[in-house]
């Protein structure tokens, strides 16, 4: 038989290890993830245990969350916040659950799914949101069965690199022209890497993607979403910037567990797009050796449209296509538990959404 328990703390080095053992662990699944969730937007982490006799067999991290959380309200502190808490309150995953391999698969999977629709329950929970499976990994058997239980999903997709082989063999894997030759082209411009080390640099690194996110209309990110992260999983993130001379003409970060390394936020400043620095070209081909010097198995360009819909869309899913990656599709799940409450904040988040782009348009 098997059991599900939830818990708000665990062991965190046993259970981090057993990430690393359970086919697809990823960072998204780790206490280092929680602990920065938890201190950036106040989530509240739920650890699914899954066992069978004494064995555990399976876990998986979910984070209650405010709907929307940073793109939404900014600042779950707010007054706002607070008030709208119970009708913007959600359930969301990534890359999960874990499980080990075992010839009761079937009822594994369903003991995970009933855990995750008893908590829903008890919290009260408007629905769950942005919940994905461990990406590379066989998970049809729960696919179905969310799909089953009136889930809804949707696909999105992402470029993987193995950065396993030689150098000399991921550079033959870049697209000649459109990769190799602006990264032979960016050696000739003067440009550096520089790891973060310090909050100071980390600060530049903000100042450059709050410059961007205004150029595109965006609304500004908080300092907090990288101090958090920098402070909370050191050992997990890295920040690049890219310097011509002493001008910061690119950056981006990375946060990495068990040989899987994810980028995170690549940005380029308006002087290297105005003067054609290719400063990006040289930011991810040193982002990928990187990779490749520390151990890592995987780097992950994530997010790619499936079906682009604009010159811009296609433009990205172009760039991150040439570096010698795959393109892997996966689902993504969402369950409407309060139906009321979802379609309230949803027209809020239309008008918002409405809003800014109006404001960027004038």
């Amino acid at each position: 038989m098997i059991t599900a328990e939830f818990t708000q703390q665990v062991d965190a080095d046993a259970w981090n290890a057993r990430v690393r053992q359970f086919a697809g662990g990823s960072i998204f699944q780790t206490t280092y993830w929680a602990s920065y969730f938890s201190a950036y937007l106040g989530a509240r982490p739920h650890y699914l245990i899954l066992r069978e006799a004494n064995e555990i067999v399976g876990q998986l991290l979910m984070l209650e969350m405010l709907r929307g959380h940073e793109s939404f309200l900014g600042n779950v502190t707010s007054l706002v916040g607070s008030l709208g808490a119970p009708l913007l309150r959600v359930l969301t995953w990534r890359e999960g659950p874990l499980l080990a391999e075992s010839s009761h698969q079937a009822e594994i999977l369903l003991a995970s799914l009933q855990g995750i629709e008893r908590l829903a329950i008890d919290r009260v929970i408007t629905g769950i949101d942005e919940a994905s499976l461990p990406i590379g990994q066989s998970s049809n058997g729960l696919k179905a069965m969310l799909l089953a239980g009136g889930f809804q999903s949707h696909q999105r997709a992402t470029v993987r690199i193995d950065v396993r082989p030689p150098l000399e063999h991921l550079w033959a894997g870049l697209k000649q022209g459109v990769a190799r030759t602006p990264v032979r082209k960016s050696a000739k411009q003067g440009l550096a890497l520089q790891h973060v080390n310090s909050l100071e640099d980390l600060r530049e690194f903000y100042q450059l993607v709050t410059e961007w996110r205004k150029e595109e209309g965006f609304p500004s990110y908080r300092f907090e979403r990288y101090k958090e992260m920098f402070m909370n999983m050191r050992s997990h993130c890295e920040f690049f910037l890219v310097k011509q001379a002493e001008c910061i003409v690119a950056g981006a970060g990375l946060i990495h567990f068990n040989g899987q390394a994810h980028i995170l936020t690549p940005v380029m400043s308006s002087v290297a797009r105005r003067e054609r620095v290719y400063a990006g070209d040289f930011l991810y081909w040193e982002m990928i050796r990187w990779c490749h010097e520390n151990g890592f198995s995987v780097f992950d360009l994530q997010g790619i449209s499936t079906v682009p819909s604009s010159a811009k869309e296609t433009g990205i899913r172009r760039f991150k296509e040439k570096w010698g990656g795959q393109v892997i599709e996966y689902p993504v799940f969402s369950a409407v538990l309060k139906p009321g409450r979802w379609r309230l904040v949803s027209g809020l988040q239309n008008v918002k959404h409405a809003i800014r782009r109006w404001r960027h348009g004038n």
